[in-house]
């Protein structure tokens, strides 16, 4: 039981750092996805068809804070 408690408490010691380290976030932002756009509307004009976009094309884009 003596050997036991130091046991424990260098575990719980151990554990208890990891709850205060600090977390990361990932947050994903969309933005357009010009590249596509150019190539579909460079498609569409060399092949005579018209595209009305509704929504456009988007890309995500991942940052951690």
């Amino acid at each position: 039981m003596k050997t036991l408690a130091p046991l424990l408490l260098t575990m719980g010691m151990g554990l208890g750092g990891c709850v205060t380290s600090p977390m990361q976030t990932v947050v994903t932002a969309y933005e357009v996805d010009y590249q596509k756009v150019n190539l579909v509307n460079d498609w569409a004009r060399r092949n005579n068809v018209d595209v009305v976009w509704v929504n456009y094309p988007q890309k995500s884009t991942r940052s951690t804070q």
